[in-house]
């Protein structure tokens, strides 16, 4: 199971970082801003979640 919570750990926060990054190359397009900032804070969400949830796996919660 530590396994998992460390895969958790690792990948989630690359996910959330990339998904960061692309709504704010959205925030900055010619559209309208609400799907970068949509993509943000899902983005903001995935690292917070990926961390609550690896840490719990790996202390074997």
């Amino acid at each position: 199971m530590e396994e998992l919570g460390l895969f958790i750990l690792i990948g989630g926060p690359i996910v959330g970082l990339i998904l960061i990054l692309v709504g704010i190359i959205q925030l900055f397009g010619h559209e309208a801003a609400v799907p970068g900032r949509k993509t943000v804070l899902i983005g903001f969400i995935t690292l917070a979640l990926s961390a609550l949830i690896g840490f719990s796996i790996c202390s074997g919660m």
